[in-house]
């Protein structure tokens, strides 16, 4: 099994996914409970553009899963790359509820909150993983467009101010900084 699943590494890594999908096939076959071969061969359907496989994968991987939430985040992720926000909301609820304290199953799901035109629903998810992970520019920058989509322009400022001098990415927040004193 564990050459199979090797084999299938190095042809996703070659981009080279229906190669790569027959390996790791062949890995589950020899034993269906090899968590990390259902993952791979779901990142290679979704590569491939089939996103029901990719999406049945993940199911199929959950009996071996220690960690739920985190299959059902990567479904939520595949949903959410497809635009079906309703359904990747659905999702990353279904993680949270086993693992409230992951950051960015919150701040995926302020986004597709904001996606479906519920923006103050969206800022709450950003302010929430925030709070869980305030050392993350992503959940800070998130935040900061939103207002700045909504023309809360003060509320931006202040929300990049206050977490500008320890962010990484002080372009990120200059930049939005800069535009929101010229508007």
């Amino acid at each position: 099994k564990g050459a199979w699943h090797s084999l299938g590494c190095v042809y996703t890594w070659l981009s080279l996914y229906e190669k790569a999908a027959d390996a790791l096939e062949y890995a589950i076959a020899i034993d269906k409970t090899f968590y990390n071969a259902y993952l791979g061969l779901s990142e290679c359907y979704r590569n491939l553009g089939d996103q029901a496989r990719a999406v049945q994968a993940l199911h199929d991987a959950i009996p071996y899963s220690d960690d739920r939430s985190f299959v059902l985040y990567c479904i939520g992720r595949i949903y959410f790359e497809a635009g079906n926000y309703h359904t990747a909301s659905t999702y990353y609820h279904d993680a949270l509820k086993d693992d409230p304290g992951c950051s960015n199953a919150w701040c995926d799901l302020g986004r597709c909150s904001q996606q479906m035109g519920y923006l103050d629903e969206a800022a709450g998810y950003y302010r929430r993983a925030i709070d869980l992970d305030p050392d993350s520019d992503a959940n800070w920058v998130v935040l900061a467009d939103l207002y700045i989509l909504s023309e809360r322009f003060s509320e931006a400022c202040s929300l990049l101010e206050s977490s500008r001098t320890e962010a990484l990415d002080r372009f990120a927040f200059d930049s939005r900084l800069v535009y929101c004193y010229y508007r």
